[in-house]
């Protein structure tokens, strides 16, 4: 997009909700743009755009000081940024394409990566319509583990209905969750009327939720809410394993890091290791990196400092606002990839 169609375009961007800040959540962190790191960025644009009914609002080449962050640059490297038309907040559901260096690996590589391996894993929509929204991706050939199915939770004798969800992969890679909620009773997480709806979640795996929790609190002050549990007891229980890829046994507690819009499922029946299999980095391709966005960047990183949370690199990646910004790059308890940018 050329900069002064991109300029002429802001107004529609602008912030029609504010983020507040409030106890457990004192920066008003958000996760804002999820990076995905392409071997054919013309495919990957055509997915999101054509298939998931996003608008492409950004492209370009990397330019100016590029971050230091590792696997960001070189200078030149393709991007694209793209937004959903139904979202009406300023602070969530961007997907940015990074084209990828020849003979990329995977982020998390199949069959070797599973489900329920550590690591930022999954991006996740709600569609009011299931049977539209899988139609749309069937008839476009797109390569899901299951056709929709109920995903339920809480007690074996007493499970809870929650939602019509299947799991779909992009050209990338990368794992989705397509999560509708046709009980209307249900008012969390909002779904959307368009077929497919922004991507507004993120979900990262853990063999134990300490190390992941003691980290967002260190880092940006917040606290874990929800204590869901999935378990195998049921068939019921069992259409969850079927839909996500996880082993038949599988079983987890699952919560969310207040309004982050990160669900943190952990898999404690698999011994942890002091490495995470699978961290993510934005020279593999795949879902590589979740971008938070903060109140008071500078705080924030005073908090990474004193919490001994090392910074791996410097300079922010391209984002609605701006091609460049002041941005900090650290790495998650189970490897995840994050970007902290400030919203002044």
């Amino acid at each position: 997009m050329a900069g002064d169609q991109r300029a002429s375009d802001a107004a529609s961007w602008l912030p029609r909700e504010t983020a507040k800040a409030k106890a457990g959540d004192p920066f008003a962190s958000r996760a804002y743009v999820y990076t995905i790191v392409t071997p054919d960025l013309e495919a990957s644009i055509h997915f999101y755009r054509d298939v998931m009914g996003h608008e492409l609002i950004d492209r370009g080449t990397l330019a100016g000081p590029a971050p230091t962050m590792p696997g960001a640059g070189p200078a030149g490297r393709e991007y694209a940024l793209l937004r959903h038309h139904e979202f009406v907040t300023h602070d969530r559901g961007v997907i940015r394409l990074l084209t990828a260096p020849v003979g990329a690996k995977a982020n998390r590589p199949r069959p070797e990566a599973r489900i329920v391996d550590p690591g930022l894993a999954i991006i996740e929509c709600h569609p009011n319509d299931w049977q539209a929204s899988f139609r749309q991706l069937s008839r476009y050939g797109v390569h899901t583990i299951t056709a929709p199915l109920y995903y339920y939770y809480g007690p074996g004798e007493n499970p809870k209905s929650f939602s019509i969800t299947y799991s779909a992969f992009g050209p990338a890679g990368e794992q989705m969750f397509i999560s509708s909620h046709p009980d209307q009773s249900v008012v969390w997480p909002t779904t959307y009327a368009g077929l497919h709806g922004p991507f507004v979640s993120c979900t990262t795996m853990c063999w134990d939720r300490w190390p992941p929790t003691d980290f967002y609190q260190a880092l940006f002050g917040l606290a874990m809410t929800g204590d869901g549990y999935v378990g195998q007891e049921t068939e019921n229980f069992k259409s969850v394993n079927l839909l996500t890829g996880a082993p038949p046994d599988a079983y987890f507690q699952f919560g969310e890091m207040e309004d982050l819009t990160m669900e943190l499922w952990e898999y404690r029946q698999w011994q942890p290791t002091a490495t995470p299999p699978w961290p993510t980095n934005l020279d593999c391709t795949g879902l590589a990196m979740v971008t938070i966005l903060v109140d008071n960047l500078k705080r924030v990183r005073e908090r990474a400092a004193t919490a001994g949370i090392a910074v791996l690199g410097e300079g922010g990646l391209p984002t609605p606002e701006a091609r460049s910004r002041d941005a900090f790059y650290v790495r998650g308890a189970v490897g995840e990839l994050i970007e902290v940018i400030g919203r002044d």
